[in-house]
């Protein structure tokens, strides 16, 4: 499993090929230098080859508009504030890094290279 961010206010989990589905309920993003966390629902499933979108503080329809995209069905996508409520999850403000834990806080990756803020719109993609 890998843990993306971007500057868009979203943070996106991927499990590459994978060949059946995974279930993350419970699992954790942590967000240092804001102090935010946040835990996937219960019965939140990525399937094979699938990925997970948790954006801000938007539906998966605006988000789609937004963007002129339509996920396609192997995206399962959260709204973080629906999750979290205040001002929802992802805050990138600048320097924030991510980790993901499993449902027993156990680090699984990360944490992420320090988002920038003056940069809006940028992505980073691991290579490993």
């Amino acid at each position: 499993m890998k843990l993306f961010a971007t500057a868009l206010l979203t943070v996106v989990l991927t499990a590459f090929a994978a060949a059946q589905s995974l279930d993350i309920s419970g699992y954790k993003i942590v967000q240092a230098n804001a102090a935010l966390t946040i835990t996937i629902p219960a019965g939140t499933v990525i399937p094979p080859g699938g990925y997970v979108v948790i954006a801000r503080n938007t539906t998966k329809a605006a988000f789609e508009t937004f963007f002129g995209i339509t996920l396609n069905s192997n995206v399962t996508f959260i709204n973080g504030f629906a999750v979290v409520g205040s001002n929802g999850f992802p805050s990138i403000n600048g320097s924030e890094t991510y980790e993901l834990q499993n449902a027993t806080s156990v680090k699984i990756e990360g944490p992420t290279i320090a988002m920038p803020a003056a940069t809006p719109f940028n992505s980073v993609k691991r290579k490993s």
